[in-house]
């Protein structure tokens, strides 16, 4: 029972987390960097949404293992979903940190 009566609160958690996340490299892409001043904001919004994705992991963790621990709990699916979740936030991880490093060869210099 105590999953349903926490399930708003960290799918409401979970779904601001990915939008900020999606929120913060849409912004660092939208960035065309000609100063050392451009670098650093981009860079910013880049290690932002990085942290909301690890956020987004470490939350969406804690709440499918307490509903792993509720009796009628499917824990095949809730274990599918978890790895799923915990793949794509891998895949975009590693995305972001792809810009940050091509960034900072790019622009080292500036």
């Amino acid at each position: 029972n105590k999953p349903k009566k926490y399930k708003g609160t960290y799918s409401d958690k979970m779904i601001s987390l990915s939008l900020d996340a999606l929120s913060a490299a849409t912004q660092a892409n939208e960035i065309y960097v000609k100063t050392g001043l451009d670098y650093e904001v981009r860079r910013t919004h880049l290690l932002k949404a990085r942290g909301d994705l690890w956020s987004l992991l470490t939350i969406s963790d804690i709440f499918l293992e307490h509903c792993k621990k509720t009796p009628k709990a499917d824990k095949e699916k809730l274990t599918k979903n978890q790895n799923e979740i915990g793949e794509a936030v891998d895949k975009a991880t590693k995305l972001i940190n792809g810009v940050i490093e091509s960034d900072s060869r790019r622009y080292k210099s500036i």
